[in-house]
């Protein structure tokens, strides 16, 4: 090969996105919706916002209350939501540990209401499923991640 001769470099192989994960991106972004619909409906109840929402509507979705405490952790959720779906739309290893660790705490708050009597069958239902889809070895391979053999403890 000269010096004048460029070498092709080959294209990284792509990854293709599975259905499910389609699926989930496309719930998360349903939940991105309420959750700016919840922020609308808080700067309007703050007056921060100027929109013909009638007061019933303003006071029975919301708690009395202060709403700025409720307003900064929903926006930190909003932020926290979009960067989860751009990065499981995008097949980051990253995003498959933010959404595992966002199911994690809506386990713990599952169980934490079904303690409290007001059980929550769909959601936990739904997020055991969740966790077994994502540990699947045909997801962890699109997420970049080469899932180890198990061998068997003796061999014969």
């Amino acid at each position: 090969m000269t010096n004048n001769e460029v070498r092709a470099v080959p294209k990284p192989k792509s990854r293709k996105r599975p259905f499910g994960v389609t699926m989930i991106v496309i719930l998360q972004m349903i939940t991105i919706a309420i959750l700016i619909l919840v922020i609308i409906t808080l700067l309007a109840n703050a007056n921060l916002l100027n929109l013909p929402i009638p007061d019933s509507v303003v006071s029975n979705a919301l708690p009395p209350g202060d709403p700025y405490p409720r307003l900064i952790v929903m926006t930190v959720i909003l932020i926290y939501a979009v960067t989860a779906a751009w990065g499981l739309w995008t097949l980051k290893r990253w995003a498959w540990f933010l959404l595992m660790i966002q199911i994690g705490f809506d386990m713990t708050f599952g169980l934490w209401s079904y303690f409290q009597g007001e059980p929550t069958y769909f959601r936990m239902l739904t997020n055991v499923i969740y966790v077994l889809y994502l540990n699947m070895r045909d997801v962890q391979q699109a997420f970049g991640h080469e899932p180890t053999r198990r061998e068997a403890p003796w061999t014969t």
